[in-house]
């Protein structure tokens, strides 16, 4: 059992000093945990985990049979959020692209929630004070990869245009975010 999915209940939004800690211990520091999420990753296979969002990265850690995944994605590294179908009808996926990779998690409870907590999160990374329609692309429009924005019609992207990319990400023994 990963110990940090017992960490807290997923819609307890009170600070959890013991997940806190585990998380830094993992990661290092990222800042301050706004809230965490059950979602799988998208690899050969899915690789269930949780996803970390804090106010400077997005953070994924699995641990499944003594395989051990590691993401950490700055929010200055992002150049598109979106929301995204499984099997083209289950609303529970998000995709997150940067300029050298794409990130689709899969397999959420409450897409939304982490969605919109993504938006606020790259927003004050970015020092954003609009309203949030006025950074929100039309699903039609492509993203910085050239393929459509979103697979979902209608839904909202999160967009940046022109960031780099050098997301630490890490799975056993590698490094590279390859893995």
């Amino acid at each position: 059992m990963d110990p940090l999915a017992s960490g807290g209940a997923e819609g307890d939004d009170a600070a959890n000093p013991w997940r806190d800690e585990i998380v830094r211990t993992i990661f290092g520091d990222v800042g301050l945990i706004r809230k965490d999420f059950s979602c799988a990753i998208e690899r050969k296979i899915l690789l269930h985990g949780r996803m970390y969002i804090t106010d400077r990265f997005i953070c994924f850690y699995s641990n499944l049979f003594g395989f051990e995944k590691k993401i950490k994605i700055p929010y200055s590294h992002i150049t598109c959020v979106t929301k995204e179908n499984t099997a083209i009808v289950i609303p529970n996926a998000i995709a997150i692209i940067t300029s050298k990779r794409e990130y689709i998690f899969r397999s959420f409870w409450d897409r939304d929630e982490c969605f919109t907590l993504l938006r606020e999160c790259h927003d004050a990374s970015r020092g954003v004070v609009a309203p949030h329609s006025s950074h929100v692309e039309n699903s039609s429009s492509p993203d910085p990869r050239g393929r459509r924005a979103s697979s979902v019609p209608g839904s909202p992207v999160l967009g940046k245009q022109g960031s780099t990319d050098s997301a630490a990400s890490s799975g056993g023994a590698s490094s590279n975010g390859d893995g």
